[in-house]
């Protein structure tokens, strides 16, 4: 578009209004006598003029209609003059003396002179309704913003000496309307106010305009408002900055319809707040003490917050909610959201300190991680990697979301590099293969629950597949793979409670698995199962199991063959339950002198599932030895030291990833027999 001359491309926007288009609310109605003879005082008037002899107004003939100077209107209780910009009516608010233009957005401020003539119009209104009631005559009304004396009465003119002409002044400016976007102009000045606005903005800047005219019309009282605010919201910092660190206030929270003890507040020596999860009598006593705590939110927080988190990358939290309370078993993972873990914890028995420590180990394992490949590692053997991503994903740290994303991302590249055809995943010596499979088929089955991944559902699908057709006759697993006709083959209870967990975690995830493999194992759990205990006492059918079907029961493969009981259907009013509960609280409770990662790793999902004063017990233990194992300082810090059976061929790997899977168990899984409450 060519501009010619001088003329900016902004006044080419608001070229005048067609006379077609203009409205026709000011042109007075026909049939009313001498006011069909009225004027036209529409939009088409030229901007306010007010010099030369007074004109007296013209008036309907029931009062309530009157035309003054400058194409101002009086209808009734409605007062108008044309906009000066775009010549529409404008509806004139007289307690403010300001008027508003319908097309163009405009606001105006009245000048003195046509304040007087709308006061004029008004005296005259009120004058017609006065005579027609048989009243005196009324004096005029004076604007609310303005006193009497402000606003003169208009002068009679005479017909011997013309009207003085008074020099314009420059009207205060009124309070603007709340929430106007529009800018004021005055009403004596030409029809040109839109236009110089759209110049000001090409000159300096939209944003620059907006703020300018939105300060200038800010009511002194919000002014006042907001520098109060401030200067209160200074004093309240002053005064924060000078209490008394390290007070601690023990609070309880309701989760659901359970009122959960243990929450309270601590702050630093900066006077940093946090929220703690503490039972009431492990609140700490001394300043030591408190700085542990302290330390303690601070690494735990880490969890609390995922950085790196989408709002994609997790489901609505409305639906989450909705899975976790209707205890359906199926949404098991679920209860890992970030946004759920924190209730999580409090209800289930967790503490900061468990949270901090499971935070401490992610971090020494994501260390331990073979750049090269993405692979964790067993003194040198390449089977560690399955196990680690299990305890990354128990606490929701995935692909998508939380602190060790490239880690979780890497380490599954490396699983499924090493996947072989036949669904295959593992790596080292061959006794310990069909120990790496299941763990690594958890991994991806999970990842792929927590993400819905694809590219990880045909890898999944694959391991799981693998699992299957490679049960053994008697419905177990061990080191080797299926011999086909081989009846001699037996399963063990320690690689077949592995296998279950991977088939069940492919449950969760949808994937395939046939029923009559889960019917299997419960076929092989039967041939495992011990009539008495390792002392040779009689004892509840189904609560002891020992390795093989002609081994002793131990309390090792009790736990084992119990928490795969749990998962295989048996009801916790079971007898089995109660009778091994009883046993591994009295007879194996979790030792800090000689404590066992692998039978504690199942023992504690036995007796999380079970709940009630079984698992108070045994938690209040187990979560008391694991934090007090975790190594403090060091390169080692934040890892396990080699404990218990067997524990030396994985080293400080496997115990550290056993140790933060079992602080996990507050979240890792929905407990089995009881319904969970979050908000």
């Amino acid at each position: 578009m060519s501009v010619a001359g001088n003329q900016s491309s902004f006044d080419l926007l608001f070229e005048p209004i067609p006379e077609s288009e203009r409205p026709d609310f000011m042109v007075p109605a026909p049939g009313e006598g001498n006011w069909d003879n009225l004027p036209d005082v529409g939009p088409t008037l030229a901007p306010f003029d007010f010099g030369g002899e007074e004109q007296p107004a013209v008036v309907s003939p029931d009062g309530e209609r009157i035309v003054g100077k400058g194409g101002m209107v009086l209808d009734g209780d409605v007062l108008a003059c044309p906009c000066p910009d775009c010549t529409a009516p404008m509806s004139i608010r007289t307690w403010l003396m300001v008027a508003d233009c319908w097309r163009c957005d405009t606001a105006i401020e009245l000048s003195e002179e046509q304040e007087r003539e709308a006061m004029r119009l008004i005296h005259q209104r009120d004058a017609a309704r006065a005579r027609k009631q048989g009243s005196p005559k009324p004096k005029p009304t004076a604007a609310p913003t303005k006193s009497p004396a402000s606003v003169p009465e208009p002068k009679k003119s005479s017909p011997q000496a013309p009207a003085e002409k008074k020099p314009q002044e420059k009207p205060a400016t009124p309070p603007p309307t709340p929430g106007r976007r529009a800018r004021r102009v005055s009403a004596a000045s030409q029809p040109i106010g839109v236009r110089r606005r759209i110049r000001r903005m090409a000159a300096g800047g939209t944003l620059s305009v907006m703020m300018h005219e939105w300060f200038k019309d800010l009511p002194a009282w919000v002014i006042s408002g907001l520098l109060h605010m401030a200067l209160l919201m200074l004093l309240g910092l002053l005064s924060l900055s000078q209490e008394e660190p390290s007070t601690d206030i023990v609070l309880s929270e309701v989760v659901g319809n359970e009122r959960i003890s243990g929450g309270a507040k601590i702050k630093d020596e900066d006077g940093q707040e946090f929220d703690v999860i503490m039972p009431p009598e492990k609140m700490p006593k001394t300043e030591q003490e408190k700085k542990l705590l302290v330390q303690a939110a601070k690494d735990a927080k880490m969890l609390e917050q995922p950085r790196n988190m989408p709002d994609f990358s997790l489901p609505p939290i409305q639906r989450t909610l909705q899975q976790i309370n209707s205890g359906n078993a199926k949404g098991g993972l679920l209860s890992r959201d970030p946004r759920v873990r924190r209730q999580m914890i409090k209800q289930e028995g967790g503490t900061t300190l468990t949270e901090a420590a499971v935070a401490r180990g992610l971090s020494w394992i994501a260390k331990q991680q073979n750049p090269k490949d993405g692979s964790w590692s067993f003194r040198g053997e390449k089977g560690g990697t399955g196990l680690a991503l299990l305890s990354m994903l128990g606490a929701n740290q995935t692909i998508e979301t939380g602190h060790y994303q490239k880690q979780v991302s890497l380490g599954v590249r490396f699983l499924l590099s090493q996947q072989k055809k036949d669904g295959f995943l593992g790596t080292g010596a061959s006794h310990e293969q069909m120990y790496i499979h299941p763990q690594a088929t958890m991994a991806l089955c999970e990842l792929f629950a927590l993400t819905g991944e694809e590219s990880a559902r045909e890898p999944a699908q694959r391991a799981i597949d693998f699992i299957v057709n490679n049960q053994y006759k008697d419905g177990g697993w061990r080191y080797a793979r299926l011999v086909p006709g081989n009846s001699s083959q037996r399963g063990d209870t320690s690689v077949v409670g592995w296998q279950l967990m991977a088939l069940l975690s492919a449950k969760l995830a949808g994937l395939d698995v046939p029923d009559k493999t889960f019917t299997q194992i419960d076929e092989f759990l039967d041939t495992v199962q011990k009539k008495t205990d390792e002392t040779r006492k009689k004892v509840t059918e189904g609560s002891r199991y020992g390795y093989m079907h002609n081994g002793a029961a131990t309390h090792t493969m009790t736990a084992e063959g119990l928490l795969c009981r749990q998962y295989l259907g048996w009801p916790a009013s079971h007898p089995a339950f109660r009778s091994g509960a009883k046993y591994f609280l009295e007879k194996h409770p979790p030792n800090a002198n000689a404590l066992e990662m692998y039978y504690c790793y199942y023992a504690t999902q036995v007796m999380h599932h079970l709940g009630g004063s079984s698992w108070k017990q045994w938690n209040e233990k187990m979560r008391d030895v694991l934090v007090q194992k975790q190594e403090h300082r060091g390169a080692n810090a934040g890892s396990w030291p080699v404990l218990g059976p067997h524990a030396g061929r994985g080293g400080r790997l496997y115990t550290t990833t056993m140790a933060v899977c079992m602080l996990e168990v507050y979240y890792r899984h929905l407990p089995l027999y009881r319904k969970v409450s979050v908000q």
